[in-house]
């Protein structure tokens, strides 16, 4: 399985990182590999996604939607998607969401705080700028049955039945009982209540 570099575009090939400590700086240049490529999201309808998760799966895509976020429940879904079952969300990158669910503990790698979260072999990212703290915020502040809507940027993971290297077929879920897909947020684009 490939993994692909979700990196900001470059002008050029070589990228100067220069660090500075108390009065002295030290510069280095680092070769920029030729065969980069940037990743960008697939913008698609979340129902879409939600309808047929396994046509994303581990895709990057953008999707707009309500997040609702508190005791077993960071979902993400909109209610023209009919009676679908929503993604379950996750924080990219080495910081959890911090909502508690049953069955946690059966993630492989689940998030630490130190190290990135890893999710079926794909390693995570999140961009934590001034809108996912903003994100962040609003969520962990919503009472039961509210809402926010967001646009998000992230990884999906669908939900569903595999068969494994051995034969077997494997059922696989995320979130509250494993009954979702999931969705892994590595951007925040747009937040509103």
């Amino acid at each position: 399985m490939s993994r692909v570099a979700c990196v900001p575009p470059m002008n050029t090939r070589r990228s100067f990182v220069c660090t500075s400590l108390l009065t002295i700086a030290s510069c280095v240049v680092a070769e920029e590999p030729e065969n980069v490529a940037v990743e960008q999201p697939i913008v698609v309808d979340l129902c879409s996604v939600i309808s047929n998760p396994l046509a994303y799966e581990h895709k990057l895509l953008r999707v707009t939607g309500e997040v609702s976020r508190g005791f077993e429940e960071f979902t993400l879904g909109r209610g023209s998607c009919g009676e679908s079952t929503p993604l379950w969300l996750e924080y990219g990158g080495a910081s959890p969401a911090e909502v508690i669910f049953c069955c946690v503990g059966e993630q492989a790698y689940p998030p630490n705080g130190k190290d990135p979260l890893w999710v079926e072999g794909i390693r995570t990212i999140l961009i934590a700028d001034q809108k996912f703290v903003q994100f962040d915020k609003w969520t962990k502040r919503l009472k039961r049955g509210k809402k926010v809507k967001s646009t998000l940027i992230g990884r999906l993971f669908a939900a569903g039945s595999y068969v494994d290297e051995s034969g077997e077929t494997v059922e696989i879920g995320y979130g509250h009982f494993g009954m979702s897909s999931l969705f892994v947020i590595q951007q925040v684009v747009a937040v509103k209540k």
